[in-house]
């Protein structure tokens, strides 16, 4: 096994696994799988850089998926297919985590701080 990043899911510990803009999260309960370290997964991971995203197809396209989800800025390295797909988390985490609830993503808050300090 091999992680980013891991968030502790001891035996009972509820914990939360956000997936992408798009997705929404799941509430979980830790399961202590002592060959997971009782630990789990801290979020979907990404399937491709934050370079290689921006690199991306720059088109309409891309923010498709993200038109049921209320933002005022949709930086193009945080579009959902830069991350990895939900379904196969799910399936992954099994060993670790029993999944109480899907969360829904209603309205997603990007800062554009960034991009204001970069422009002055």
């Amino acid at each position: 096994m091999i992680r980013k990043g891991a968030t502790a899911a001891r035996e009972d510990q509820r914990l939360i696994i956000p997936f992408n803009m798009v997705d929404g999260s799941v509430i979980c309960r830790g399961l202590g799988n002592d060959s997971w370290h009782r630990t789990a997964s801290h979020g979907a991971g990404r399937q491709m850089g934050r370079t290689e995203a921006k690199e991306t197809r720059k088109d309409e396209n891309i923010y498709v998926n993200t038109t049921n989800v209320y933002t005022e800025h949709v930086p193009i390295d945080e579009v959902p297919i830069a991350y990895k797909n939900p379904s196969s988390i799910l399936e992954n985490i099994r060993p670790t985590v029993d999944i109480e609830e899907r969360l829904d993503t209603i309205h997603n808050l990007k800062s554009k701080w960034r991009i204001q300090m970069k422009n002055g």
